[in-house]
């Protein structure tokens, strides 16, 4: 019983240890993670776009790191202009 009682112990404090690390690593390299998407995301789009707020959830849709992009203006080439206002990508 007591050898049981120090796995699920060592258990929970190693899940505890994790999700807050996670949670610091996603602090600090925020904007590292946004840059990194948004040079990988130029790299497909032909067209200019203008985002007014990017943020990263990773407790929202856990255990998927989401990237929410706000205010998206997307010119196109004809004469209308498309606009979003909330698009959410999720990585699993």
């Amino acid at each position: 019983m007591r050898l049981l009682k120090k796995i699920l112990f060592y258990t929970i404090g190693l899940v505890v240890v994790i999700l807050i690390s996670t949670g610091l690593f996603i602090y600090f390299y925020k904007d590292k993670i946004i840059q990194q998407f948004i040079t990988e995301a130029n790299k497909s789009l032909n067209t200019p776009v203008k985002v007014g707020k990017i943020e990263i959830s990773v407790w929202e849709s856990f255990p998927d790191l989401s990237i929410d992009i706000y205010d998206i203006y997307v010119e196109d080439s004809s004469p209308r202009d498309i606009t979003v206002k909330t698009l959410r990508s999720d990585f699993p």
